[in-house]
């Protein structure tokens, strides 16, 4: 699988002193081994002074849009604007406690209808505080270039966002989603009517083995306004409890999902038909019996990239090889059924046959 790209981006501001970004990372991938058109993939990025930075006015204020005019993300598939979908209104909803649950901390939410953006706070105190910003209005595809597969999602950043850290959050659909999980049936499943199925999760981002020259060269520009310190990757896969999941690198946690919490969200970019498999505490829902595998790494410099390789075992049963069977045994046993009588009769007349021909021999 080709590599995703992500950098920002910013006209050249020589008169601000430069400043040093952290970003977080947040890779949801919502896999289905039922239906590959089910597949949906989650990006949030977090974006924050770095903890040890002492530019860009001390450890006072700062505002990000002054440093950075928008962020960019490389696609390796291409795209239609339909299906790139801002999840800002189902993470503010006065019904929903998703954005505590993706933080693992309760949340505060301080929005307004008239504004693009809400305040999140933690009272706890285990995350710092962000602005949540809606992207909707922001969002624009760019194809790439023609020797080049995939295109760019660039998000700009208005210039009225509050000061302090910024979270973006949405969601891509496609066929190119699917795309990131290859299937690999074993040769002679056609002959079993239970087999383990193999499908292997390739996920790549500013990976520079297999991100494009055009793209890469974006990862490691060097500008005047601001410089990327290091990132901090979640990637959490969603699969099915029956599935089994190796992976070379140490997990984190997982666990159930959360009942209900996760309805609304789910229903985010699905249409009203699809969105029945999410009815709420439904014991029919699709979702009902989903684990949440989590992974993280921090401290990663922006051009060494995050890869995460997943290898995932399911275990299918295969009625098209039963019910070929049943019909193997329903032609065989008609058959004889069919031939039972001739053939029972052809056998008397030659018992009989060989009874008179060797009975008169013996008078």
């Amino acid at each position: 699988m080709k590599s995703f790209g992500f950098w920002l981006e910013s006209e050249d501001k020589p008169d601000i002193e430069p400043l040093s970004i952290d970003v977080l990372l947040n890779f949801n991938l919502w896999c289905e081994p039922s239906s590959g058109a089910g597949r949906d993939l989650d990006f949030g990025f977090k974006l924050s002074r770095a903890v040890d930075s002492e530019d860009a006015g001390g450890h006072g204020s700062y505002s990000l849009p002054k440093h950075v005019d928008a962020f960019v993300l490389y696609c390796p598939f291409s795209l239609d604007k339909k299906h790139v979908f801002d999840l800002y209104d189902v993470l503010i909803s006065s019904q929903s406690r998703v954005l505590g649950a993706v933080f693992n901390e309760k949340c505060k939410v301080t929005s307004s209808d008239s504004k693009p953006y809400a305040s999140v706070e933690f009272p706890g105190g285990s995350n710092d505080g962000f602005t949540l910003c809606k992207i909707a209005n922001s969002i624009s595809i760019e194809d790439a270039p023609d020797d080049v597969p995939g295109c760019f999602i660039r998000i700009a950043l208005p210039g009225n966002l509050p000061d302090g850290a910024l979270y973006f959050r949405f969601r891509i659909k496609g066929p190119g989603i699917s795309s990131l999980v290859q299937k690999y049936d074993s040769k002679d499943s056609p002959f079993n009517s239970a087999f383990s199925r193999v499908e292997i999760v390739d996920f790549r981002f500013n990976d520079y083995r297999t991100l494009p020259d055009c793209a890469n060269n974006h990862v490691e520009a060097k500008h005047s306004s601001f410089r990327l310190n290091t990132m901090q990757a979640h990637f959490l896969l969603m699969a099915d409890s029956g599935v089994d999941v190796d992976s070379g690198v140490t997990l984190k946690e997982k666990r159930l999902l959360e009942d209900g919490l996760w309805d609304d969200y789910l229903k985010v970019g699905h249409s009203a038909s699809e969105s029945k498999r999410f009815g709420r505490h439904s014991a029919a829902s699709d979702f009902s019996n989903l684990v949440a595998w989590h992974w993280k790494k921090g401290d990663l410099a922006p051009v060494d990239g995050y890869r995460m390789y997943l290898k995932l075992r399911i275990h299918v049963c295969n009625f098209i090889t039963i019910v070929k069977y049943l019909f193997y045994l329903f032609v065989i046993t008609v058959s004889f059924d069919v031939a039972e009588k001739p053939v029972v009769d052809f056998l008397s007349m030659l018992v009989s046959f060989v009874v008179r021909l060797f009975g008169g021999d013996c008078r």
